[in-house]
């Protein structure tokens, strides 16, 4: 009767259990101030003037204007991509709208406001060669995510 197992199975185990909690989220790496809570992270798409509470009555999210829209058009061959400057308003519950600026290509493409990151994450429709794109069809795609301790 073996009640005692040979080291040489015991110790890979023992390895193996190291290195799963090691890589979990939960292990090390992550500061509970910084790190994201478990299903508080969402995209949506807004119209702009469009208000939106994605997770919640507490927090608002507004697309207010597209500021400056130097993107490559449509079907044209660019060296640069280009750069949009999305504008959002902010708010925790009914208090006051904060402006923030996010930008397509370059920092910064996100914010953190009251314990939320909001990351700008595509503006659409590109614009056609020689035509802006009407103020009223852009779509700003943004991702939302709340901050904090479980």
């Amino acid at each position: 009767m073996h009640l005692l197992r040979p080291i040489r199975t015991v110790l890979p185990s023992a390895f193996a259990l190291l290195l799963l909690v090691a890589a979990s989220p939960g292990g090390c790496g992550h500061d509970a101030a910084t790190a994201p809570v478990t299903g508080a992270d969402t995209s949506l798409t807004l119209a702009p003037g469009a208000e939106a509470f994605p997770l919640g009555p507490v927090f608002g999210v507004t697309f207010l204007e597209v500021r400056e829209d130097s993107r490559c058009p449509l079907g044209v061959m660019c060296i640069w991509a280009g750069n949009a400057v999305v504008r959002v308003g902010l708010r925790l519950g009914m208090g006051p709208t904060s402006p923030y600026d996010l930008n397509t290509t370059v920092d910064p493409t996100s914010v953190i406001f009251g314990g939320y990151r909001v990351t700008l994450v595509g503006l659409a429709p590109l614009p056609l060669l020689g035509t802006p794109v009407p103020a009223g069809d852009f779509r700003a795609t943004l991702r939302v995510q709340r901050f904090g301790p479980d």
